[in-house]
């Protein structure tokens, strides 16, 4: 009789023995009064107690009277299992909480599993936030971004800024939607290749200087030039990581056009009838100092002059100068 009161003791005990080496904190509840059944060594060890004889569980976890506003128990009620992340207002703690319904020496119980995920889930917040701020850096930079994969021979874009979707006319949707051979298309059957010359360079571990294009922007079909540069970043998995930018040059190279424009209406020009002037674009202002000789016609230009040089300034730059400075001259 001895020997089956001690085997039965040693069976009663075998769970306790077996949760007290869970390095979780593990609390049978009892179902209806919330008393607490059974708390492992780890929940003793972490709590302010170490007797929870006929204490409910909201007063040992918490100290507290009444049953949490946030007591998962609730759940358990409904779904009769549950897994989920809880956390403790009052220590700011992250839990994963795994518990179900068991019969605990012929009782009707809960059982809780809490597993302390404080460390990793304020790593995931930091990150979350880290994230943002530089989601809200990138949404703000002055150029378009983009992020392709390269694999094998082909290329997929799996990200784009706003600036890019704006100035291309596109959701972000629809920049994520656009293949390979659209965006090609829409580039100038001029500086194709070369665009085309760049992704083949950064698909193979090249670094390709960046590539000027007009770009046919929009639904309306505008030509813009883009200045495109790039880098690809080899993966683990074999594929590479495109980063793009692009920037909108535009009216850079109008000004220059514009420039190149005048400088060739200047060289042609009769000298017996204007006087030329020296441009120095960088300063925007024409030189009167190196002016050539001109007959008297030049000269008179030359003296009616402040409006005049200001308009020669703004020659090289601005087309509705040039035609009010030829219809007046």
């Amino acid at each position: 009789m001895l020997a089956n009161f001690l085997n039965t003791t040693r069976d009663a005990e075998m769970p306790s023995v077996l949760l007290d080496q869970d390095k979780r904190k593990i609390y049978v509840v009892e179902k209806h009064s919330y008393d607490l059944l059974y708390v492992n060594s780890k929940a003793l060890a972490d709590g302010k107690y170490t007797n929870y004889s006929n204490m409910p569980c909201h007063e040992f976890v918490r100290g507290r009277k009444e049953p949490c506003p946030s007591c998962p128990i609730r759940e358990l009620e409904e779904y009769g299992s549950i897994s989920t992340e809880w956390q403790d207002p009052d220590r700011d703690k992250y839990y994963q909480i795994d518990a179900f319904s068991v019969s605990w020496y012929g009782r009707d119980a809960y059982v809780f599993f809490n597993d302390d995920i404080t460390d990793r889930r304020k790593a995931q917040i930091s990150l979350e936030h880290e994230k943002s701020d530089l989601e809200n850096i990138l949404r703000h930079i002055p150029a378009g971004l983009c992020v392709y994969r390269l694999c094998g021979a082909g290329s997929r874009r799996i990200a784009a800024s706003p600036y890019y979707c704006g100035m291309m006319g596109f959701s972000e949707q629809g920049a994520l939607n656009e293949s390979y051979d659209s965006f090609m298309a829409r580039v100038h059957p001029d500086e194709r290749p070369l665009l085309e010359r760049n992704f083949d360079i950064l698909a193979h571990g090249g670094k390709p200087v960046p590539a000027i294009c007009r770009f046919r922007c929009g639904e309306a079909g505008k030509w813009r030039w883009l200045c495109f540069d790039g880098n690809a970043v080899p993966q683990a998995d074999g594929t590479s990581l495109l980063y793009s930018c692009c920037t909108d040059i535009t009216a850079q190279k109008s000004g220059e056009e514009n420039y190149a424009f005048f400088t060739k209406e200047l060289l042609t020009l009769d000298p017996n009838t204007l006087g030329a002037f020296r441009l120095d674009l960088s300063r925007n202002l024409c030189c009167p100092g190196d002016r050539q000789d001109a007959d008297q016609l030049g000269l008179a230009c030359y003296g009616a002059a402040d409006d005049f040089l200001r308009r020669m300034s703004l020659l090289a730059v601005d087309k509705d100068e040039r035609d009010s400075f030829n219809a007046k001259f």
